[in-house]
């Protein structure tokens, strides 16, 4: 097995001037990766204008805008080849009008939003989609919606936030979706090197295996839901949630043509992509609790996912097994503390969560037509312990560690780091990230991309 390490560089510097209009800032990043053992280079830049302007019209009404543009150059990875041409994309990562009164906020356009109390992982957290280029990274995604939130001002313990879109955007995957039926290059994205190649036809026969990617179909786009909060009660925060909309990554209906009786000819499977609607109803809340005279965070959130399978049922037979999916629970519970008295001299501060996700009705028992060996079929959390441990030494140094362990698949992902500020406006920052353990779980699966990342940033 190669051994499969990176280097990261990056860079990043912002500027901001405010006036009594606005405020005007701008920040720009870059960095470079390479794959040793696969012959991997990659290099990315990052620039973003973000312009705030705020208008108070009354004592209880104020307007505010925000236009932040954001656009990206990237040298796509080429895992053991050449890179191919470079890409370019421009984003309105924000772009809102917001009306600001006493009683009830509206706002109109790009948005990025949040739900759920939880740490790191928000089971709730469903409308903006995910930018899985890096999945490590997981950058959410805008998305053009209304946003109302209702906060009555005879009581500072509840909030009601609607939320409607009629646009849909789907998560950016390792694999792009085109007009036209594709052909999958495994070497494109290190995100790519877990799927097989070639299948095993016994007797000593190895067939080659080429993958290609039809156009994604799509159902209604509407979106909505609503966040009603309760605050402040008894010292903890509550929620409840409801989401009607589409899920943002697809199903794959997955077709076989070919025969592995000879080598020289290779099996092809076509990946059938398409997107279904789904309902998710949630909560979450987030407290402490007194044990021993000492007070320790407390959080959780669970969310019921019923995904809609009408197109599944309607689809072509052949389709219909890998289309249908089971409704599903997605639950967080977790707990932080901070030690009151230094240990050896520094702050520790722990936050463990144990992540449960689990099936429901047994829908996902059937099989489809073409079953690979080795083909990736896993989600990123089963039945999983999550451990994040932050030690500052002074106020300058800080060491980190993040870990995730799955009892279902038995494999992990660990990643300590370091970081030191060197002045107000420097510092640096060195981490790895590394998965071990069978390849049969999510993070099992990416053993060969451990890697280091060294990152420098500077303000001004």
């Amino acid at each position: 097995m190669l051994l499969a390490t990176s280097t990261e560089w990056s860079l990043a510097a912002t500027l901001e001037a405010k006036s009594p209009a606005g405020k005007l800032s701008n920040a720009f990043s870059s960095f470079s990766q390479g794959l040793r053992g696969y012959n991997s280079y990659q290099e990315r830049f990052d620039g973003e204008l973000q312009e705030d302007v705020s208008l108070t019209f009354s004592e209880t009404a104020a307007i505010n805008a925000r236009v932040t543009p954001w656009a990206w150059w990237r040298l796509p990875e080429a895992i053991g080849a050449a890179p191919r041409s470079s890409l370019a994309q421009f984003e309105l990562k924000e772009g809102w009008v917001e009306r600001v009164g006493s009683t009830f906020d509206l706002r109109v356009g790009n948005q990025i939003v949040t739900w759920g109390a939880a740490d790191q992982i928000n089971p709730t957290d469903v409308w903006n989609p995910r930018d899985l280029y890096d999945p490590l990274q997981s950058t959410k995604l805008p998305l053009f919606m209304v946003k109302a939130k209702i906060h009555p001002p005879e009581t500072e313990s509840l909030a009601l936030e609607l939320i409607v879109s009629p646009f849909f955007r789907e998560t950016r995957l390792p694999v792009a979706f085109t007009d036209t039926a594709t052909e999958i290059n495994l070497t494109d994205s290190r995100w790519l090197i877990s799927v097989p190649s070639t299948v095993d036809a016994g007797g000593g026969l190895v067939a080659p295996l080429h993958y290609v990617i039809t156009p994604a179909t799509y159902p209604k786009t509407w979106q909505a839901g609503g966040r009603l909060q309760l605050l402040r009660l008894g010292g903890w925060d509550f929620s409840g949630s409801y989401y009607n909309g589409v899920e943002s990554t697809p199903r794959f209906a997955i077709t076989r043509k070919g025969s592995a009786s000879s080598a020289a000819l290779p099996i092809t499977l076509t990946l059938n992509p398409s997107f279904h609607r789904q309902e998710v109803i949630g909560a979450d809340g987030a407290g402490s609790i007194s044990l021993f005279s000492h007070e320790i965070g407390t959080r959780f959130e669970v969310a019921y996912y019923h995904r809609d399978n009408s197109r599944a049922q309607s689809a072509p037979p052949e389709f219909q097994a890998d289309l249908t999916k089971d409704d599903y629970i997605h639950g967080v519970v977790g707990l932080d503390y901070t030690f009151p008295k230094k240990l050896l001299g520094t702050v520790l501060y722990a936050n463990a969560m144990y992540v449960k996700y689990k099936r429901v009705q047994g829908k996902e028992s059937q099989t489809g037509r073409a079953v690979i060996t080795g083909l990736p079929n896993t989600q990123p959390w089963d039945s999983d312990f999550v451990l994040y441990l932050e030690d500052r030494i002074g106020s300058a140094f800080k060491l980190t560690a993040n870990g995730i362990y799955s009892t279902e698949h038995g494999d992990a992902y660990a990643s300590p780091g370091a970081l030191y500020n060197w002045t107000d406006n420097f510092k640096t920052q060195l981490s790895a990230d590394f998965f071990v353990g069978s390849v049969g779980g999510f993070f099992g699966q990416f053993k060969d991309n451990r890697r280091v990342n060294l990152v420098a940033s500077y303000s001004f």
